[in-house]
């Protein structure tokens, strides 16, 4: 993935204006590995603190808001470069084709932040009404079409919330995750719905750079998201509800663990980041949004936490002028001593 820099960004005044760290994070924010031609995407402000090494981000992002340069949704960490979709999805003639048309509202769809979505189209009005056949991401425009699925939807959950069988599944599920002694993702959760805090998302990063240098890769460029988001959060929150230091430890081996077992058995399947969090299955249904705790914890427990044995004491020096008698009583002592578990 490349990004196009115009070299006279660099005369630009209010970019002559910012200190070195404001700088930084400008251009970090134009080229980092999440970004999106529209320039509005996710990224945690816990994301560039770590991958930029710095402790603090809220100064320089403050100065880019103030200058007009980026806007920033604190409530769906997303952010948006204004000016970046003219350099990296416009023409010379400020033109977009079909295709960008097409890969800007399928973000603007993902992200779903009406305000923001009217200051883009506002700023850019592109048309992506007139997107032709092979692009088909308008269809939920059709408001017919649109009540259509939702009322197949709700006919959806209401037959699941009445299928005995479906019922008792997740009663099943649910009492063998307590089991074992860990809070199972509530049924209600839909995929996105749950929020990392600060220090989970920088947990996930760190995940992320573990599962990287096993597999002797670069870290995702993409943060995990939807159902994969929803099975880490609930494997950082196991057993009190809150992340933890234990919950992080087990996270971890799962990661190495899955690893090993992949790497053991030889296969191609699973080698990303989020497999190392397996998706539960009911039957032949798979529910994406929660973890299969027993093929999680299989993972984990291939890294074994081996202690080491405490050292021996080093044995008593002899005092000068023993005897024979006592230097073979103390040999005889030493040899007792080395023999002891």
């Amino acid at each position: 993935m490349y990004r196009q820099i115009d070299c006279r960004l660099w005369m630009d005044p209010k970019v002559r204006k910012m200190d070195a760290s404001t700088q930084r994070l400008f251009f970090y924010l134009m080229t980092n590995m999440h970004t999106h031609l529209c320039g509005m995407y996710y990224l945690p402000m816990a994301f560039m603190a770590h991958e930029l090494c710095e402790d603090d981000i809220d100064t320089p992002m403050g100065k880019l808001i103030e200058l007009g340069r980026v806007k920033y949704d604190e409530e769906n960490e997303v952010v948006w470069v204004v000016n970046m979709f003219k350099f990296q999805g416009l023409s010379k003639k400020g033109t977009a084709s079909d295709k960008t048309k097409a890969a800007v509202k399928s973000q603007m769809d993902t992200l779903s932040i009406p305000y923001l979505e009217s200051e883009f189209y506002g700023k850019y009005p592109i048309d992506t009404l007139s997107i032709p056949y092979r692009y088909p991401i308008d269809t939920l425009s059709d408001p017919g079409l649109q009540e259509q699925e939702q009322k197949q939807k709700q006919e959806q959950e209401q037959k699941q919330c009445h299928d005995p069988i479906s019922l008792s599944q997740s009663q099943d599920d649910d009492q063998s995750i307590h089991s074992r002694g860990h809070v199972a993702q509530p049924s209600s959760w839909l995929p996105g719905e749950k929020k990392p805090t600060g220090a989970e998302q920088t947990a996930i990063v760190e995940l992320q750079h573990l599962w990287a240098e096993r597999w002797h890769k670069d870290p995702p460029t993409m943060a995990p998201r939807g159902d994969d988001l929803d099975r880490i959060v609930e494997a950082l929150r196991a057993g009190t509800g809150n992340m933890d230091g234990e919950s992080i430890a087990m996270a971890k081996r799962a990661v190495m663990g899955h690893h090993k077992r992949a790497s053991k058995d030889g296969s191609q399947m699973g080698r990303d980041f989020s497999f190392a969090f397996p998706k539960l299955s009911r039957g032949n249904r798979i529910q994406g949004g929660r973890l299969d705790w027993i093929k999680y914890e299989s993972f984990a427990l291939e890294i074994k936490e081996r202690k080491p044995p405490p050292p021996k004491p080093p044995p008593e020096q002899i005092e000068p002028g023993a005897t024979p008698e006592e230097i073979a009583q103390h040999m005889a002592d030493i040899k007792r001593k080395l023999a002891e578990p």
